[in-house]
């Protein structure tokens, strides 16, 4: 039976560097930083539009009753996936789960730079939305497995370091896209 392309591909790099063998003390800290960014990426999200609202509104031609959905409906879904998120992830696996709310946010964000009306901008940031629901809970379960019990505190304590300091530096980044871009 042939091996899956993604297994290979690790197996090929763990050649190469050893921390990225499963077995390997380091492997459960590359683990947590691709686990930070996500995390990192989802909470930003949710703040960096807020900055950019004003020039989204000039852009589409719109009012703010038409525009705070492009926030209400990323919070709204967000919101709803995330109870959901651990049933999906138990049936389906932590790691599969994580991959595809990866893929769905990713998907959502490069979608959302393509949006031609704010209709079709709200109906992109929904696909983020989910993707970013699942992001976080499932990605915070697979820090808590990764770990033994006596480094989770620690983990657990660079996890949260992610999502506070994307709360801060959204506006920051969203501005300074706005301003360059």
């Amino acid at each position: 039976m042939a091996e899956a392309p993604h297994h290979q591909i690790r197996r090929n790099l763990a050649a190469y560097f050893p921390s990225f063998n499963i077995g390997h003390d380091a492997y459960r800290w590359w683990v947590l930083g691709n686990i930070m960014i996500g995390t990192f990426m989802a909470v930003l999200d949710a703040t960096i539009v807020n900055v950019g609202l004003p020039k989204i509104m000039a852009t589409f031609g719109v009012d703010i009753n038409t525009i705070e959905w492009i926030l209400t409906a990323y919070l709204l879904v967000f919101a709803v996936i995330l109870p959901i998120s651990g049933w999906v992830a138990d049936h389906f696996g932590y790691k599969r789960t994580y991959f595809l709310a990866l893929f769905l946010f990713t998907l959502g964000s490069f979608l959302c730079g393509l949006a031609w009306d704010e209709n079709i901008l709200i109906f992109f940031r929904v696909i983020q939305g989910i993707g970013a629901g699942f992001l976080m809970p499932v990605g915070m379960a697979i820090v808590m497995r990764e770990f033994p019990p006596n480094k989770r505190g620690i983990a657990m304590g660079f996890w949260s370091i992610a999502a506070a300091a994307s709360v801060s530096f959204g506006p920051y980044i969203g501005g300074y896209l706005i301003d360059t871009i």
